[in-house]
């Protein structure tokens, strides 16, 4: 099955210039994300956004020929902008208004993890946690492991809640500066997860619960159930959850800060 890739600034850029390759619109493909973009941080140079995607079943899809034309006219000029983008300069595409005609798109994509490269990423993030936490004059205890989604580390200690904040926002910051102190020194993202007292291992637990019940509600009443807007995490903790559910699924839509997960009747 014919297939692209692409990189660009956002996710919908991305997936814009990879339909143009095959010849079709955004809404004629289905997304793999295969990374998300990092924005430039603290001087680290970020990311861009990249996707991979695959054109849907004709039989499903209705292309006459004007669009058929439009296709290939926006192809041109997607490959032009894939070029600009290669060359480091921002391209701004148009987007779709509509969030429900677009393709749900994978949060997360599964990968195998290289337990030598995540092991020695997660000792360089730990280093720079340590001397991070120095610098501030905080004292807690380091303790750092992998499995197979990617290296871990967890810190324990007293008066920490400081490095939590309202509704974990201060714990990320932190999570994403330790990738950034990484990525500084290997030129690759880490793959790492931080915790602070436990904090994440209760919100997963949390959100499992609240994402099974309205899973319940869903197959009761069979009306759709929308989520607040959560961080990319929190969101795949909904999606498992609701993946262990006969007769329900869940979807990402919106865009950052503001993406949410809606659970619906299978």
């Amino acid at each position: 099955m014919a297939h692209a890739e692409a990189s660009a600034k956002t996710v919908e850029s991305a997936v814009a210039v990879a339909a143009a390759e095959l010849g079709l619109r955004p809404d004629q493909v289905e997304v793999e994300v295969i990374e998300d973009a990092v924005p430039s941080t603290f001087g680290v140079i970020g990311s861009p956004a990249r996707v991979r995607v695959t054109a849907r079943n004709p039989a499903t899809t209705t292309t006459s020929t004007t669009t058929s034309l439009a296709g290939e006219e926006f192809g041109a000029t997607a490959r032009s902008a894939t070029a600009t983008i290669t060359a480091g300069t921002a391209v701004s595409t148009a987007r779709p208004t509509d969030e429900t005609a677009r393709p749900p798109r994978r949060e997360h994509r599964d990968e195998p993890v290289d337990a030598e490269v995540v092991g020695a990423d997660t000792e360089l993030a730990g280093d720079f946690l340590e001397g991070l936490l120095d610098a501030m004059d905080v004292d807690g205890d380091i303790t750092t492991w992998i499995d197979e989604n990617g290296g871990h580390i967890d810190l324990e200690g007293q008066d920490l809640d400081v490095l939590v904040g309202p509704n974990g926002e201060t714990l990320d910051a932190l999570q994403e500066l330790t990738r950034l102190g990484v990525l500084r020194q290997t030129r690759r993202r880490a793959r790492v997860f931080l915790d602070v007292n436990g904090y994440r291992a209760r919100r997963r637990e949390q959100l499992a619960a609240a994402a099974k019940a309205a899973a319940e509600q869903v197959l009761q009443t069979r009306e759709d159930h929308e989520f607040q807007p959560m961080t990319p995490s929190e969101r795949k903790a909904i999606h498992d959850a609701v993946a262990t559910i006969e007769g329900t699924r869940s979807e990402s839509l919106g865009e950052e800060p503001n993406r949410r997960v809606i659970i619906r009747p299978a």
